[in-house]
């Protein structure tokens, strides 16, 4: 299992009309998406989401610098 921590964001740019943002983060991992939870009306966000993904059948590929 591997543990995703989404933390904060900031400095979003204004989508909304009213100079708001609604945000959410989007993590994809081996083609499966995970979102979080949508922030209403933000423009310097914490989430502090977690969340686990799978390992399984996924081969590690290790290198080092």
């Amino acid at each position: 299992m591997l543990k995703v921590t989404v933390q904060q964001a900031t400095s979003l740019p204004d989508v909304d009309s009213f100079g708001k943002s609604d945000p959410y983060a989007k993590v994809i991992f081996h083609g499966k998406s995970v979102y979080s939870f949508v922030l209403n009306a933000c423009m310097s966000e914490v989430w502090v989401y977690v969340f686990g993904l799978s390992l399984y059948n996924y081969k590690a590929r290790v290198t080092a610098a």
